[in-house]
């Protein structure tokens, strides 16, 4: 460093100055580049998961907008129109339809590519694509059974023909029922992504739409398919582009699972770095000169003042005495430049601060403008505490501080509060308190309308909409709430499962409405006998489901008595006078179970065996586990010997006693069982009932018995066939019209087919089987009341059907020997009988002396094993009866 000696202190003073300055730009160039990367990247990121929440909020707001307006259209009286119709157009169409509705309503929209009808069986009716040279795809010109009912129920994210699409469909009602859905195609394409969600994002920022396959994102669409093909991997976009998304879409029923992220190549995130950086160098740069030039000039002054003071010395020393000194010549020159220096430090640090303070103060001025301006635009109070009081700071606060009449219900800890305001109506607010180093503020929100809208769904989640009772979901989350209570306090509680008896059949003859108003009632009743601490709830249908609080076997027992008996007084709605029974399945905790799935399934199971045994109520026991899982295989097996045909049709013989000749036979539902070989009617039959089989066995014995009888005739055979109708098939309003097809098909008069309707069937809607009997018998079919005796009829009412027999039950002729009562009732059903000119067949003849006194008392027909059992068609063709002068009877065949 021998050579700067050569140079003056200025010198030295100027080039100290510049390497001092370029040292201090490089130093703070290398640390604020990584602070500004730093900063730059992560507002960068920020905006893009701001991008990605707002292009998520535009595509379900498009995905809502559609679904209102595919509900709108399916209650067009156009479309309702053309699906009554019935007259679907098969021919490719190059103009709307009638049905599809006008573009115009698309305004603001993505256009669909394809309008479809179904109908309510989700078969294809028409369907009309908007571009006409696009091919429909295939899962649109079939049946629709996969996805339709979801698409109803919530719009569908899925792939169509490997490209992402929006299905969306609505349900077409007519006098309340469904007849058919319509629904819209939408493909979700670069030209949606752009339209929908790309056009207010950042410059250079694109949408893509991903698809999750296990752990891999893979392109499904994008508004820029040049910088993000369709099948690009995620992983591969990431060496290029700034990622920002959230999670996946979960909303509806989707079959696709995808993800939407908002990508920003790396390239404009570096382009816009490097503008910012260079900018701030130049200001640096800027500053640096200035630093050198001040450096430099006071150094001069200080060395030239320096070498001043110097010379005086030096020329004082060499006896110049008459050298004239300036004022300040005994000051040292260096302290007094320190002084200088510490005076001017101070100022500028004094500067320093006022300049902070006055930056600070005109901060929060800023800060509060734009918190008044925040705060108003979104109707949010704010109080500000001033000393002891608290001042209200911007209108919204002064509207509801007015509106309720008073500050103090908002000054509270962190909470919702729900105030009554002056004109009596409720109002919801949160209120936040807020703290910083100076303020203390209090913001208030109104929440009114979000809170009774998350009140009314949680309701709708929680709650029945028909009865307002608990349902399945808040039923089973009490359930498992008092089995971990009741496992902690080693206590026990109960649960009845209620199921009411025949309420099927009210819905089928009365009307669903009818139905509605019954399980309200029901529901009313019930919750007289149910304490407040109990849960009553609807769990499903016409299940009802009760839970009991510390309530042991005998309590459970006690409930479920009075919940019989009151199902004992008929429900009246409307001009109905309905009998209802209830059957109810008891368990009790821990003994039946500890866990909810098994504690409700064994609840089934005793309801079950209660209803089947007409016990009203049945608590649960084990050994009811084997009989119900072998009910439950045979319900399985009925179903699939339906399905293969498997079940017979026998006949049994109905003798004329006046001709001693055959006049009929029954037809009788048979059902062999390869393992179990014969099952008995008598099982299978109740089986068929309880399990909505009855229709398909009526269906199979109608048209067996119908074929088998033109047979027989051709044959020789004599008599005609009577075939029984189960309640199902007289509520069929197509009945009629089967059996004339049948009829017609087989080449059979009708006078040659008895149709029976038991007793009880007829009582269960009197108007309604009144109505089809007389269709029937304008069909020219033979009308007879089987079983009759044992339910609520009398031939006073049978006069008002178009009857023409009766069938006296087997209950009554099996004793007429033995108890004079039934004789009786047996001879009084003939005589009343032959008054209103009915035929009488008495069942169960078993014996000869039942035979004669039959005779004796004057009965038109019998039937019953002493003339022949039930036999299949085989022997019915070969078999004949001697009557032999002693009244015996002989069978052959």
């Amino acid at each position: 460093m021998q050579w700067l000696n050569r140079y003056s202190l200025s010198t030295k003073a100027l080039l100290t100055g510049i390497m001092v300055g370029f040292l201090l730009w490089l130093s703070m160039d290398f640390l604020q580049k990584q602070q500004l990367d730093k900063l730059f990247n992560d507002e960068l990121l920020t905006q893009l998961e701001y991008d990605s929440q707002s292009a998520q909020s535009h595509f379900y707001k498009a995905i809502e907008e559609h679904a209102k307006i595919v509900t709108l259209f399916a209650k067009q009286k156009s479309i309702v129109d053309f699906i009554l119709a019935n007259k679907p157009n098969s021919l490719p169409q190059s103009t709307p339809p009638q049905w599809v509705p006008e573009m115009i309503t698309w305004r603001g929209l993505i256009l669909p590519s394809a309008f479809i009808l179904y109908d309510k069986n989700h078969q294809p009716i028409d369907q009309y694509n908007i571009y006409a040279d696009e091919t429909l795809p295939a899962m649109f010109t079939q049946d629709a059974s996969d996805w339709l009912n979801a698409s109803v129920k919530s719009p569908m994210l899925s792939q169509v023909d490997g490209n992402p699409a929006l299905i969306v469909s609505a349900a077409i009602f007519y006098q309340q029922q469904v007849i058919g859905f319509i629904t819209i195609f939408v493909r979700i394409d670069d030209h949606f992504m752009y339209s929908e969600l790309a056009q207010d994002l950042s410059p250079g920022a694109i949408a893509v739409l991903f698809a999750k396959d296990t752990d891999t994102l893979s392109v499904l669409t994008s508004s820029d398919l040049v910088r993000a093909p369709k099948g690009a991997l995620a992983t591969n976009l990431q060496q290029s582009y700034l990622f920002g998304g959230k999670g996946l879409f979960d909303q509806g029923d989707w079959s696709l699972q995808a993800k939407l992220f908002i990508l920003l190549p790396q390239g404009t995130k570096d382009h816009l770095a490097i503008s910012v950086r260079h900018l701030e160098r130049q200001q640096r740069f800027i500053a640096a000169i200035i630093f050198v030039a001040v450096f430099t000039l006071l150094m001069v002054l200080l060395s030239r003042r320096i070498q001043h003071i110097s010379n005086s010395i030096s020329r004082f020393a060499k006896n110049e005495l008459d050298i004239t000194l300036s004022q300040d010549l005994n000051v040292d020159a260096v302290a007094n430049l320190q002084e200088c220096f510490d005076k001017l430090s101070i100022e500028i640090t004094e500067s320093h601060y006022k300049l902070l303070l006055q930056h600070e103060m005109e901060r929060k001025v800023d800060q509060l403008q734009i918190l008044e301006s925040v705060t108003d635009s979104l109707r949010v109070g704010v109080l500000e505490r001033d000393a002891e009081n608290w001042a209200i700071l911007n209108s919204p606060m002064h509207q509801f501080v007015n509106d309720i009449g008073d500050i103090s219900p908002f000054i509270v800890e962190n909470s919702q509060q729900s105030l009554v305001d002056k004109s009596g109506e409720r109002r919801i607010f949160t209120i936040s308190h807020m703290e910083t180093d100076t303020r203390s503020l209090i913001l208030v929100n109104e929440v009114t309308e979000l809170a009774i809208k998350t009140e009314e769904l949680t309701k709708m989640a929680l709650y029945d909409a028909l009865t307002g009772l608990p349902n399945r979901v808040l039923f089973h989350d009490r359930l498992n709430q008092l089995i971990d209570c009741s496992k902690r306090n080693k206590e026990t509680f109960s649960v009845l499962l209620i199921d009411l008896d025949h309420f099927k059949e009210v819905n089928d003859t009365l009307g669903h409405s009818t139905g509605d108003q019954l399980l309200f009632e029901v529901a009313y009743r019930f919750s007289q006998y149910i304490r407040s601490t109990d849960t009553f709830a609807r769990i499903g249908g016409d299940e009802f489901a009760i839970i009991l609080p510390h309530a042991d076997a005998k309590t459970a027992e006690l409930v479920a008595h009075k919940l019989v008996d009151a199902q004992q007084q008929p429900y009246q709605i409307l001009t109905h006078a309905i009998n209802v029974g209830a059957s109810i399945g008891i368990v009790t905790y821990p003994d039946n179970g500890r866990v909810a799935d098994l504690i409700m399934s064994r609840a089934d199971m005793a309801m079950y065996h209660a209803k089947r045994n007409h016990f009203g109520f049945f608590f649960y026991q084990s050994e009811i586990d084997s009989s119900d899982q072998e009910r439950l295989r045979l319900v399985a097996d009925l179903r699939v010997a339906i399905q293969r045909k498997a079940i017979s049709v026998y006949y049994q013989p109905q003798l004329h006693l006046e001709s001693k000749t055959i006049s009929g036979w029954e037809a009788l539902a048979r059902w062999y069982h390869t393992e179990h070989g014969w099952i008995s009617p008598e099982v299978f039959i109740p089986i068929a009932e309880e399990n909505g089989l009855i229709n398909a066995i009526s269906s199979i014995v109608l048209q067996q018995a119908i074929l088998d009888c033109s047979q027989w005739q051709s044959a020789g055979q004599s008599g005609g066939v009577s075939i029984n109708l189960s309640t199902r098939d007289l509520i069929d309003s197509q009945l009629t019209q089967k059996v004339a097809l049948i009829l017609a098909e087989n080449q059979l008069g009708a006078e040659q087919v008895t149709l029976e309707v038991t007793e009880s069937t007829l009582m269960q809607d009197p108007v309604k089987a009144k109505h089809e009997l007389e269709l029937l018998d304008k069909l020219g079919v033979s009308l007879s009341v089987d079983d009759f005796g044992t339910g609520y009829s009398s031939l006073a009412y049978l006069k008002h059907l178009p009857v023409d027999e009766v069938k006296i039950d087997q209950v009554f002729v099996k004793n007429i020997i033995a108890d004079p009562s039934d004789a009786a009732i047996v001879r009084a059903v003939l005589g009343l009988a032959q008054n209103l000119k009915l035929k009488v067949v008495a069942e169960g003849v078993e014996s000869k002396d039942i035979y004669q006194q039959l005779e004796h008392f004057g009965c038109d027909f019998i039937q019953g094993y002493y003339l022949a059992k039930p036999m299949s068609f085989d022997q019915l063709i070969n078999f004949n009866i001697n009557h032999i002068d002693t009244g015996e009877l002989t069978t052959k065949g």
